[in-house]
């Protein structure tokens, strides 16, 4: 009877476990995920909520007129699930556009050795 009694816990922990893994982490056929954002502060990008399927960087470009422009801000390498963060720009600008790239490496400058994420998830326009 105690066997059983174990067994059923164990079996309610690890549902409990990969149930909440499936809700922090998207798979790969979904991509990453810029959840929310504040609008744009000075020089700094904050955002509220980002999910990367594999390890990578969140680069921010300058909006010109809904195309990439210049790479003004780049996060540190990130795994996972980053909330509240901090991106700072080397310019002040009324709108940014951000974008998902997943590798390892000098990013930005090397940023052709990385892939980016082609889900619509993973890039948001930012204004002031």
């Amino acid at each position: 009877m105690i066997k059983i009694i174990l067994w059923v816990v164990l079996g309610i922990a690890l549902g409990g476990l990969f149930s909440g893994a499936y809700y922090f982490l998207k798979s790969p056929e979904q991509g990453g995920l810029i959840e929310t954002a504040k609008p744009l502060k000075d020089t700094s990008v904050i955002l509220e909520k980002v999910y990367l399927i594999r390890p990578g960087y969140v680069a921010v470009y300058e909006n010109n007129n809904g195309e990439l422009g210049e790479i003004i801000g780049a996060s540190e390498f990130i795994t996972g699930v980053e909330e509240n963060l901090m991106i700072f720009t080397k310019k002040n600008v009324e709108s940014v556009i951000v974008k998902i790239y997943y590798g390892r490496g000098d990013f930005p400058s090397d940023i052709e050795n990385f892939e980016v994420d082609k889900s619509e998830e993973a890039t948001i326009v930012i204004s002031k």
